[in-house]
């Protein structure tokens, strides 16, 4: 179900003759996590079978640390269209994570969800190749395929649905592997998230990337200022895409503070926002994800809300920040301890990212003081 942007002006009348599962969605966004999972229990014992209910709580299991359970539970949202994919299609068993029985076996890594979540999913090849001495196969998204054509332990990358149907010229392979379990069927822990970066570039995209901030900039060796690229909204069609819109201005009015000591690159795609004048538009560069990895090879910090082009930034080490609503995507929910440098959260996902995360629903002022404060004890 989706509520009014602003939560609050749903009348008290209305949320009580909500569905159960709805009412708990509601109060989870407003961060009431509580009531949320206290609903959770309700609906355990009164729907046991409900997919949905499952999947939302495996939301609050991530939240207590719990990953291994967490995603048992996120997975049956499969069956309801709400995580990850459906079944491909193909006879060859989900592999388990045991020891394979050859070592040349070969495994179809089967990236899955928005190319943020194909971003956040690519790590677990090196695990499977690393650990287990399986031959890695990717399916992923046209556009991604260039960019993780440079990760090493992949052996193909298809990207042609036809690829896997049994009656249309097959790939061998004899497992598979969906992306958003890896973590699940990997038997990892909060604490054994593969979160060094993953992702390179090749050098002409770096070349690429530098040229495009000298041409902006006029940059010459003598300028100090710190290169930051900025991302402000994601996909618009995501479910929950207006609950983790902030307004822009807290942003700008950050940035206006320090912009004498900054490079501000604007890494928004088909940019609709009005940007200040000191704020340097690279729209008409971010034509493909190599000319933007290029691009973000080249800054020094990414701020971001939740995008792929911060999980990009972050895969490849840059420093990324990285603002989430007080109900956040769930790699996001298990929350760690805070870096006093900015009093943003480190996470379990990217070593390089902090999380900046909301901490009352329709106020954002939170996240922005310590960006603010972030700023000011780097540029010091």
């Amino acid at each position: 179900m989706k509520f009014n942007k602003n939560l609050e002006e749903n009348s008290e009348m209305i949320i009580q003759n909500l569905d159960l599962l709805d009412k708990q969605l509601y109060y989870g966004l407003l961060g009431d996590f509580k009531t949320g999972y206290e609903i959770g229990l309700q609906l355990q014992k009164e729907r046991p079978t409900c997919n949905r209910c499952k999947f939302n709580m495996g939301w609050y299991e991530l939240q207590f640390g719990n990953l291994h359970k967490g995603h048992e539970l996120l997975t049956c949202g499969r069956f309801e269209n709400v995580f990850g994919n459906r079944h491909i299609g193909c006879s060859q068993p989900i592999w388990d994570g045991k020891p394979l029985k050859h070592p040349n076996n070969f495994i179809l890594f089967n990236c899955e969800g928005g190319f943020g979540d194909q971003i956040i999913g690519i790590r677990f090849v090196k695990e499977i190749v690393n650990k287990y001495n399986g031959r890695v196969i990717v399916r992923c998204s046209e556009d991604l395929a260039g960019l993780f054509s440079n990760i090493p332990e992949i052996h193909a990358i298809i990207t042609d649905d036809t690829l896997i149907s049994p009656n249309k010229n097959p790939i061998h392979f004899d497992y598979w592997v969906p992306s958003m379990s890896a973590e699940y069927i990997l038997n990892l822990d909060f604490n054994t998230i593969p979160n060094k970066s993953y992702l390179t570039i090749s050098d002409s995209y770096k070349s690429f990337g530098q040229e495009k901030i000298k041409k902006n900039t006029n940059k010459n060796k003598k300028d100090n200022k710190l290169n930051v690229g900025i991302r402000l909204s994601g996909n618009p069609q995501f479910e929950h895409e207006q609950h983790r819109l902030f307004p822009e201005e807290l942003l700008f009015n950050v940035l206006n503070k320090y912009k004498d000591k900054l490079n501000i690159y604007s890494l928004q795609k088909d940019n609709t926002y009005k940007l200040p004048d000191y704020i340097i538009d690279l729209d008409k560069d971010l034509n493909s994800w190599e000319n933007t990895a290029g691009i973000i090879s080249n800054l020094d910090l990414v701020i971001s809300s939740c995008t792929s082009v911060a999980h990009l930034s972050a895969s490849m080490g840059i420093p990324t920040w990285i603002v989430v609503p007080v109900l956040s995507y769930y790699i996001w929910a298990y929350k760690l301890n805070l870096d006093p440098i900015s009093n943003g959260e480190f996470t379990s996902y990217y070593d390089s990212a902090r999380i900046f995360r909301q901490e009352k629903y329709n106020d954002w002022t939170h996240p922005f003081n310590n960006i603010e404060l972030g700023l000011k004890n780097i540029l010091i």
